[in-house]
């Protein structure tokens, strides 16, 4: 991964399915244009076209390989317009990056090591947030996708919450994303809160608040 050295602020937001990692997204991205701030809000898959296929293979769990290198090349170009976004000062809040690829696909069993490398065209986040939500407060929120999402379906649940948590405690991988994590049980707009601060108190951050 690259660090991109560009005049924009790259915002990462990560979590399990059913964590509030969307919603954080969402306001994080309201709050900041409220402020004045340019920004551009997208989520991965990235790449509308490539969606049917990523569904597709991502029902095929022998299919492990095929679909990451899908979602790397769906990313490759997803990091291309966030080069530009970030060239121009942006503000650019991704719903999903990295991580979420070493948790699915690892998931399918794919080596760690080989996604890394199949992502090296990647630029690191100035801050990734991850927000830990218990598995018990996660399930409710869960129940109404369990027909429409694959990994739900395979009922993994605890498997991706303890692929992210492993991701957090490596310090090699945390750094490299640079995590923050959030408290995922508060209210929504307590998580928001939270977010901001930590946006404030990071030099490589904070001038997303400037507007």
């Amino acid at each position: 991964m690259v660090a991109h050295g560009l005049p924009g602020v790259f915002i990462v937001v990560e979590g399990p399915h059913g964590s509030g990692k969307s919603t954080l997204a969402a306001s994080l991205a309201v709050e900041l244009e409220s402020l004045g701030t340019m920004v551009n809000h997208s989520k991965e898959p990235y790449v509308q076209d490539f969606l049917p296929l990523i569904r597709s293979f991502s029902m095929e769990p022998q299919q492990g390989v095929v679909l990451a290198a899908l979602i790397a090349a769906d990313r490759y170009l997803h990091v291309t317009d966030i080069k530009k976004h970030l060239q121009e000062g942006h503000c650019v809040i991704s719903d999903r990056y990295v991580p979420s690829s070493l948790v699915y696909q690892g998931m399918q069993g794919i080596q760690r090591r080989r996604l890394l490398e199949w992502n090296d065209f990647a630029l690191d986040p100035d801050v990734t947030f991850f927000i830990r939500t218990p598995v018990e407060q996660r399930v409710p929120r869960l129940s109404s996708r369990m027909d429409s999402d694959h990994f739900l379906k395979m009922k993994q649940i605890v498997h991706e919450q303890t692929l992210y948590e492993e991701i957090v405690s490596d310090s090699e991988l945390s750094g490299k994303f640079s995590i923050h994590t959030l408290d995922g049980q508060a209210p929504a707009a307590q998580v928001l809160q939270q977010a901001l601060s930590a946006l404030k108190a990071n030099p490589r951050s904070r001038r997303c608040l400037l507007g």
